[in-house]
């Protein structure tokens, strides 16, 4: 089932008023377009900074600037008037974790998305008050960001993490600290891991100077492979940035004629390396002393791809369709799969736009052997190799990865379904 708990039913200009846009009309305009992309369950998550209650946790410039609005007109809205999921996002503020749960609690949200937009008094996304002009170097700013979104997963206050590495969220135009950005990755991966919260992958990132999703793959990667359940969202502010997963292209004149829905799916594996088992990645066999151990024939990174598609189509997951209790799937081609699941979006009025995706494996490289893979998945799924993309990545001596022990893939997936 496709969900986005995500959005807001405003813009973020302070003209942006409760009375204008907190209506059953506007609601409706969402679950409408919601429902154009087949996301069956919806959630609104307003800014806490734009309550007068928020005042209570922090009376920052920026906070007091917003918070007009009254919290509790804002729940009788979204409990009385739709029906929309009840969510709120809340900023993570070191030290007034206590004042943040007396108004989070004092009130009965379905869920509490969290979120990192100032370390210190320094705002991550915004020039005013911007943590950049404070004189930290990338390596201070990218550190103090991680260090405190593993606190927030901590903190136990959210259910969700929203846009987890927004210290990226001017590109280029700030600096990026050197080297492998990993390192800083692992420093909110145990509060991730132990608390159990959920990571959201998120649009959001592509209307941003960043221009792509957040978390970055070799983050999201190390999220799965900690454990954390994945959220999708759009973190959409307007109908023009539409929620879940992308975009709407419209006909001529503005018609609704041909709408085509673009929608994204995400898909992980992993498996042990053993001895006396091929290594297949996309369906080409690696040269190596191990491979992965598995019911069919193991191939990582078909399989993510598989998960991926069958994501952003709303198809349930490999297992359900190929379960490995099942002796059908016994040794099974994973490429001959990958191929049944193209045919069945097909028969389902899906077209396939892209796909991205990410092996994770210490040994032995996979440059030599990139563009047969890349090939090879073109092929499979009916696309141009330009419309594939295959990265690869180590897990630098850190967990199952890093110690040679498994391997794993990512996968991103684009498809596009007429309305």
């Amino acid at each position: 089932m496709l969900t986005d708990y995500h959005l807001h039913l405003r813009s973020d200009e302070h003209e942006a008023s409760a009375r204008e846009h907190f209506t059953e009309a506007n609601a409706q305009r969402y679950r409408n377009a919601a429902t154009e992309r087949g996301i069956q369950e919806l959630g609104v998550s307003e800014h806490i900074y734009r309550f007068a209650q928020a005042l209570s946790i922090w009376q920052h410039p920026f906070w007091a600037s917003y918070a007009h609005d009254d919290l509790d007109a804002y729940c009788s809205f979204v409990r009385e008037h739709t029906d929309l999921r009840l969510g709120i996002e809340a900023d993570y503020l070191a030290g007034r974790e206590e004042q943040t749960a007396n108004v989070l609690q004092a009130r009965a949200f379905d869920y509490v998305v969290g979120s990192v937009h100032f370390v210190r008094e320094g705002a991550l996304d915004m020039d005013e008050f911007s943590v950049w002009k404070a004189g930290r170097s990338p390596e201070q700013v990218w550190r103090s960001y991680f260090l405190t979104l593993g606190e927030a997963a901590r903190s136990g206050l959210f259910d969700v993490l929203a846009h987890p590495d927004l210290v990226k969220y001017w590109g280029s135009a700030r600096p990026l600290p050197e080297g492998d950005l990993r390192r800083y990755y692992e420093l909110a991966i145990d509060g991730i891991a132990e608390s159990g919260i959920a990571v959201e992958v998120s649009t959001a990132g592509l209307r941003k100077p960043v221009k792509e999703i957040y978390p970055a793959p070799a983050f999201l990667a190390m999220c799965l492979e900690a454990g954390a359940p994945v959220a999708l969202s759009s973190d959409a502010h307007r109908l023009r940035a539409p929620p879940a997963h992308a975009r709407a292209d419209r006909g001529p004149a503005g018609s609704r004629a041909g709408v085509m829905s673009t929608l994204c799916g995400i898909g992980y594996d992993s498996h042990r390396l053993v001895a006396g088992r091929p290594l297949l990645l996309g369906g080409v066999q690696i040269p190596h002393e191990l491979g992965a151990s598995g019911h069919s024939d193991a191939d990582v990174l078909a399989h993510a791809v598989i998960d991926a598609l069958l994501g952003a189509s709303g198809l349930g997951d490999i297992g359900e369709h190929f379960p490995d209790t099942d002796e059908r799937f016994s040794g099974a081609d994973s490429i001959g799969l990958l191929g049944e699941v193209v045919a069945m979006l097909k028969a389902h009025g899906f077209a396939l736009v892209n796909v991205d995706c990410t092996v994770l494996l210490e040994q032995p490289k996979l440059g030599p052997n990139r563009s047969a893979v890349r090939s090879s998945l073109a092929h499979a799924l009916g696309l141009d190799p330009e419309r594939v993309n295959v990265k690869a990545s180590t897990g630098e001596g850190i967990g199952f990865v890093g110690r040679g022990e498994g391997v794993a893939a990512l996968a991103v997936a684009s498809v596009e379904r007429a309305s």
